[in-house]
């Protein structure tokens, strides 16, 4: 994979922005203290900073690492921009190589839809149990995701959305099998079988009703276009979608369609987010 030249900045920031609720709550759920180190690990453009600083007060540091310089350079403007200097460090590292941390180094690691299986299946076990080495004795490690293979943006057609569902998941498996012991779905078996302690899931969720704000509404749009679009026109021999369901789908996501779904007085929407928390055995004197 070149790490340098995939960017996706925008759309990521935008993605983080409209999950803003799941991801406060999942925040929240870390229980982040001031002074504590975090390891952002595939931090990406840098969505993440603005949560844990506010919890950190500046009494702690952000450690951001990614295997992309264009990311990195989103992610610097990101710091640039809110001041973050004195608490958030950037470095460039693929994180499926030696970690230049020192073992028992950090409070808490974060990843948000870094692993998955279709680039990384191979490497989940090996990247946690090194992840599991530089985190502190009592520290917590966050696995999010933001569950986007089952949606709720269409109210009403749903098996318009359970088979974008299946499409979108084909589409990112066709070349990688999604086996089931490294699905995301599964970051609870991971963790527990790398070796953390007290293990859980905690699902969390963002929700939206009309009156829509315009930003909510360009992320709907974008993600309905741009990726349920890609879905839908998605085929195999064994799969795929409807001819009458297509025409369905591209009615109700065009703007120009008086029954354009983002113009129903009554639209809303809901998104599942999956926190996995995991901790590392504490020393006890």
């Amino acid at each position: 994979m070149n790490y340098t030249t995939h960017d996706y900045s925008q759309s990521e920031l935008a993605y983080k922005e409209f999950l803003r609720p799941s991801l406060q709550q999942a925040v929240d759920l870390l229980d982040i203290q001031g002074g504590f180190k975090i390891l952002d690990a595939g931090c990406g453009p840098g969505a993440m900073f603005s949560y844990f600083a506010e919890k950190l007060n500046s009494t702690g540091i952000i450690y951001g690492i990614d295997a992309s310089d264009i990311h990195l350079e989103a992610a610097h403007q990101i710091v640039k921009t809110n001041n973050f200097e004195k608490i958030v460090s950037l470095k460039n590292v693929n994180l499926f190589e030696d970690l230049p941390f020192e073992n028992d180094y950090f409070d808490i690691i974060w990843l948000s839809d870094v692993l998955f299986p279709d680039d990384f299946g191979e490497q989940i076990y090996p990247t946690l149990k090194a992840l599991y080495k530089i985190l502190k004795p009592g520290g917590r490690i966050g696995i999010f995701y933001g569950n986007w293979l089952r949606l709720e943006l269409l109210p009403g057609y749903t098996t318009i959305e359970h088979y974008i569902s299946i499409a979108n998941e084909k589409r990112k498996s066709s070349e990688f099998p999604w086996k089931p012991e490294v699905h995301p779905e599964n970051a609870f078996r991971w963790l527990n079988e790398c070796g953390f302690i007290s293990c859980e899931n905690k699902y969390v969720s963002t929700y939206y009703q009309s009156p829509l704000q315009n930003k909510t509404k360009n992320y709907l749009h974008y993600h309905l276009t741009q990726i349920y679009g890609k879905a839908i026109e998605f085929r195999l021999a064994d799969f795929h979608i409807s001819q009458t369901l297509i025409d369905e789908f591209h009615k109700i996501t065009n703007l120009k369609d008086p029954e354009y779904i983002l113009y129903s007085p009554f639209y809303h929407c809901a998104i599942h987010g999956q926190l996995t928390i995991g901790h590392k055995k504490p020393i006890i004197k």
